[in-house]
């Protein structure tokens, strides 16, 4: 029924069919989470409250990878397998973002201008993601490296 939920969120203007399934399965999915495995039940709130296709792939990677290591019928080669490459690609932003960290604002200047708004835009995403982080109180700070004249 979980899937079917999950499914029907998939669903584009005019579709009544999973429109009905939408409202189905979250009738009974509310009924029913009282009843689940705590396991399941947890999974269902999740659902229920944020729907999975809205979410960033990398983030429910991670958090599904945490729900499957819990399920006792768990695959330990396909869990050590998923956890692998999540620390793998984990790595490499990591690398990249440290390589972002490192550019240097002043250059700015001598790009020729319709390079100009993509390198700034760049910035400012960054900078946005700095004190999006500093809220949540994970300090990862983007330093820009200014050469001294």
């Amino acid at each position: 029924m979980l899937s079917l939920y999950e499914a029907s969120h998939m669903m584009i203007h005019g579709e009544d069919i999973l429109e009905d399934a939408l409202s189905f399965t979250s009738t009974h999915l509310e009924s029913i989470a009282t009843q689940l495995s705590p396991f399941l039940a947890a999974q269902v709130k999740y659902s229920l409250r944020q729907a999975l296709h809205k979410n960033l792939p990398r983030l429910e990677s991670r958090r599904y990878i945490s729900i499957y290591e819990q399920d006792p019928s768990h695959d330990e080669i396909l869990l050590t397998l998923a956890k692998l490459d999540f620390n793998l690609l984990q790595s490499l932003h990591q690398k990249e973002f440290g390589n972002i960290s490192k550019w240097d604002i002043s250059i700015i200047d001598n790009l020729p201008d319709y390079m100009k708004i993509l390198y700034k835009s760049f910035l400012t995403v960054y900078e946005e993601i700095e004190q999006e982080m500093s809220k949540e109180g994970r300090i990862y700070t983007l330093t820009y490296y200014k050469k001294e004249v």
